[in-house]
């Protein structure tokens, strides 16, 4: 006997449903006007954090403003996200 289950709508639906009740992580890649240069980070809330980096209360980006985000990816885990980062170029 044969001990996978058959692919089902009923399983499907409540993959997705895990999915969505779970928290995003990004990886995001700003653009210094000032210096020209990469800065590459990762976060939980996209928006907050660049709202940081644009008002200068982020330490790491202050002294390179204006920044510009060029893009963004998202993850469903904290580790794929700074795996990502890590990957990307600075």
């Amino acid at each position: 006997m044969n001990p996978v289950r058959p692919y089902s709508i009923k399983s499907r639906s409540s993959k997705i449903a895990d999915i969505s009740n779970k928290s995003w992580y990004y990886t995001y890649v700003l653009w210094s006007e000032k210096n020209a240069q990469f800065y590459t980070g990762t976060t939980s809330n996209l928006r907050q954090r660049l709202k940081e980096h644009t008002q200068g209360l982020a330490v790491s980006t202050k002294h390179k403003r204006p920044l510009r985000l060029i893009y963004f990816e998202a993850c469903l885990n904290k580790g794929d996200a700074y795996r990502r980062e890590r990957y990307l170029p600075r």
